[in-house]
């Protein structure tokens, strides 16, 4: 498959989506027997109007799709959608939201100009997240986050459509496969696209 553009924006559709449960099948990955059920537009709304977020269209695409991954074990993270990805349930992603925004406010209880409000992690361990500050109708930015240096990561994908062709991609080329042996997911630098690995999002 040709490499993908990252800077244009593809949204996401349900059709996107079943390509990348595809590949989960063809590798035999655990995550395709983890899947929860989709949400509600009335369940996501209860969930994200605590933390004063309403989810655009393509989040609601994703978290209407599948809500999440149930844990590969019983205690463990939701199963991983890729290397260190963890397929998060709604609920959890606006936990981990509220967990940040408390590590990110400072002694006067403002939030650090460098977290912005709308943000919701998409994934943890390898943190990815959705900005959620644009029109209901508009593609969603996705970007990596890391806490020791902010500005990695910044540039991101202009929507959760493209982020998900650059997950196909990296099954597609062999930069990501599953491992039998441990369960998890390996990785294959060697195989990472260098247009867009600099994106730290695969």
């Amino acid at each position: 498959m040709p490499d993908r553009d990252a800077s244009a924006p593809v949204i996401l559709s349900e059709g996107l989506l079943e390509e990348l449960a595809d590949r989960w099948r063809q590798q035999d990955a655990s995550i395709a027997g983890l899947l929860r059920t989709g949400l509600s537009h009335d369940e996501m709304d209860d969930l994200t109007a605590p933390i004063g977020i309403t989810l655009p269209k393509e989040a609601r695409t994703w978290w209407g799709w599948h809500d999440g991954a149930f844990p590969a074990l019983p205690s463990l993270a939701p199963a991983s959608l890729g290397p260190q990805l963890e397929f998060l349930p709604l609920a959890d992603a606006v936990r981990s939201c509220v967990e940040i925004r408390e590590i990110m406010c400072g002694v006067d209880g403002q939030l650090d100009p460098v977290w912005k409000y709308e943000w919701l992690p998409l994934t943890l361990g390898h943190l990815t997240l959705l900005d959620c500050s644009v029109a209901v109708d508009a593609p969603v930015p996705v970007r990596y986050y890391r806490f020791e240096e902010p500005e990695t990561g910044a540039e991101g994908v202009p929507s959760i459509g493209t982020l998900i062709t650059l997950y196909i991609d990296a099954l597609d080329r062999g930069e990501w496969f599953f491992d039998h042996s441990t369960d998890y997911w390996g990785y294959d630098e060697t195989k990472a696209n260098p247009a867009t690995s600099h994106l730290h999002l695969t």
